[in-house]
This record gives C-alpha cells, sequence and structure tokens, in this order.
C-alpha cells in the first residue's frame, strides 16, 4: 500500500511549473504597467502642446494694435519669439511667447498700463524642441498667395501666424514628428504689403 501525500519529486514538478507560470504573469503585467506609464508621459506632453495652442491662438484671435502718444505696441516676432496685445478680462494685456533655454515655451502677460504683472507660464512638454514662428502676408498684386517671413516689425497685423514645432514620438525614441498650426488674424487684411 502506498503512503498518502506528494513525494519530493512531485512537489518539486509542481513549484516549477508555478514559478514559471507566475514569471509568465508577472513579465506580462509588467509590460502593461510599463506601457501605461509611456501612454501616460506621452498624454501629458500632448496635452501641454494643446494648451499651448490654444493660448496661442485665442491671443492671435484677440490681437489688438495698441497705440498711445508715448508708446507703440505692435505684434512683432522673429524666428524664436511673439509679442502682441491682447485684450483679456476688459485689458490689454502685453503678451509674450518664446522658447526658452532648456526648451520650454514660455508666456508672460504684462498689463499694457503697467498696473498688474499677469506672472508667467510655461509649456514645457519635455518632448519638445525647435518652436519657431513665421508671419504670412498677402501680396498687394496677389491676394490669393501667402507670403511668409521669419520675422514681423511692422505697424500692421499679418494675415496669419504659423507656428511649428517638433515632437519627439516616444519618450525614448529618437524620432521627432512636425506639428505645423496657422492661425488666421481675423483682421488679416490689414497685412497687406504696404
Amino acid at each position: 500500500m502506498r503512503p498518502k501525500g506528494f513525494t519530493l519529486v512531485e512537489v518539486l514538478l509542481s513549484i516549477s511549473i508555478f514559478s514559471i507560470v507566475a514569471v509568465a504573469v508577472f513579465r506580462v503585467f509588467s509590460a502593461a504597467v510599463y506601457a501605461d506609464q509611456r501612454v501616460d508621459r506621452s498624454l501629458k506632453s500632448s496635452v501641454g502642446i494643446l494648451s499651448a495652442v490654444h493660448a496661442l491662438e485665442l491671443d492671435l484671435q484677440n490681437v489688438a494694435l495698441y497705440r498711445r502718444s508715448d508708446q507703440s505696441f505692435p505684434l512683432e516676432g522673429d524666428a524664436g519669439s511673439l509679442s502682441l496685445v491682447t485684450s483679456h478680462n476688459d485689458e490689454l494685456l502685453l503678451i509674450r511667447y518664446w522658447l526658452d533655454d532648456n526648451g520650454n515655451l514660455r508666456r508672460s502677460s504684462q498689463s499694457v498700463a503697467g498696473s498688474s504683472n499677469q506672472g508667467q507660464a510655461v509649456f514645457s512638454p519635455a518632448e519638445l524642441r525647435d518652436v519657431t514662428f513665421s508671419f504670412g502676408y498677402l501680396k498687394a498684386d496677389d491676394k490669393e498667395k501667402i507670403i511668409w517671413k521669419d520675422s514681423w516689425h511692422r505697424a500692421t497685423l499679418p494675415f496669419a501666424v504659423r507656428w511649428k514645432a517638433e515632437l519627439r514620438r516616444g519618450p525614448e525614441s529618437d524620432h521627432f514628428l512636425t506639428i505645423e498650426r496657422t492661425i488666421v488674424i481675423p483682421r488679416g487684411p490689414w497685412g497687406f504689403n504696404e
């Protein structure tokens, strides 16, 4: 008659099978957690960029040419920065966008009257690089074609502003996706070449 219970070989075999199954389940679980973290980082980066583009679009849609007897605040910019006057909550604000040395897109705002400083917002998607602005106007003789310039230092508004940046495709990726947005300024006809 055989004694009841498991032999040592049976116990070792069942522990080995359980260990193999446990390792496989752990690998699947850790891969899912890693994928979730990558998606979360990518989503946060995308939200940062969308927030920056939305703020820029609202500022440009509310742009104003403002002149006082002692000062003028036209829309000005070059490839790496943009400054403009916009209306917000019944107040005129001087807004400035630029890319700092760390690659953060910064936005500062200050009351045109100089009475209050609205602080500085930073859009810092860690995967953003090479933010550039360009300025479009319609030629007087060919109003169907937009001419793009790397800078704008005129007393008139451009027809549109193009915002371009490169976004890293993933946290560990060396590949970048180019994002480009053209924002038409509502008072665009004022941007005709004089």
